[in-house]
């Protein structure tokens, strides 16, 4: 996901791991002590319509599939939802 953003040109992300989350489907997702593949990562990225645009466009070509929220605090707080990329290839 970062080298996405570098290449489309956004100037910066944020990662945060989580402990334990769990998906779509209700399946629960954590860090194990021996096993890390598994943990719950959320990426940031504060962009704008331009940039929003571009990173979507080229999630939707890529070969993953990722759940997304946005979150615009103009006058009303406005929080949209959804998914984007593969379905194919849902690791979730």
């Amino acid at each position: 996901m970062l080298e996405v953003a570098k290449t489309i040109g956004l100037k910066g992300a944020t990662v945060n791991n989580g402990i334990q989350s769990f998906d779509r489907q209700g399946k629960p997702h954590s860090a194990h002590f021996f096993e890390l593949a598994d943990r719950p990562v959320q990426i940031e990225f504060i962009v704008d319509i331009e940039q929003e645009q571009s990173l979507f466009a080229t999630l939707s070509q890529e070969n993953i599939s990722i759940f997304y929220s946005k979150t615009s605090t103009m006058l009303v707080i406005v929080v949209e939802f959804g998914s984007v990329g593969n379905k194919e290839n849902n690791n979730d």
